[in-house]
């Protein structure tokens, strides 16, 4: 009878490390698999990010363009206001220059008011208008600069999905040839 348990407790021993040594090649197993779900999981999230980046990197290219836009349009108004104000500086120039050469009292006193009211009536609303556009236009460039900053920083994350979707050994593709 003490062959008995000798007999069992032997089998038990021997059986016990078989079920260590198939319990790891499992672990093994089970963490590859663990390890491809959440590299799975992250590429899914990452195709899922893609499409939304592109909307923001469409809209944020209308949000330039129109930025480009408004800045360029002031900087053509403002050519413009300077042509206009170097047109009146030379009516005016050319009616001070007629005062001083005219000898005719009367002719003389309204050369004078008309340089006068050159001055105040069309140069002094130009200067204003110039000074107001020159705000505006340091502003459109500076929301210019902002908006670009933000359309490089869609485009960078855009780059580092991309990057992140490429296989790991994908060959890199061949550069073009140049003539």
């Amino acid at each position: 009878m003490n062959r008995i348990p000798r007999l069992a407790l032997l089998t038990l021993l021997s059986v016990t490390p078989l079920f260590g040594q198939t319990n790891q090649p499992d672990s093994q197993t089970l963490q590859q698999i663990l390890v491809e779900l959440r590299s799975m999981h992250h590429d899914l999230r990452l195709s899922q990010t893609m499409p939304i980046l592109l909307a923001e990197y469409q809209v944020q290219q209308g949000v330039v363009a129109r930025a480009t836009q408004r800045r360029d349009d002031l900087r053509s108004k403002l050519a413009q206001i300077k042509s206009k104000m170097s047109e009146v500086d030379t009516q005016i120039t050319k009616t001070e220059e007629e005062a001083l050469t005219t000898s005719d009292h009367d002719q003389k006193l309204n050369l004078t008011d008309m340089a006068e009211n050159l001055k105040s009536l069309e140069l002094a609303p130009l200067k204003k208008q110039e000074q107001e556009t020159t705000n505006d236009l340091d502003d459109a460039e500076n929301t210019l600069a902002k908006e670009q900053n933000m359309l490089s920083g869609i485009q960078a994350r855009l780059d580092d999905v991309v990057k992140q979707l490429q296989p790991i050994n994908a060959p890199e593709p061949p550069l073009p040839a140049s003539k």
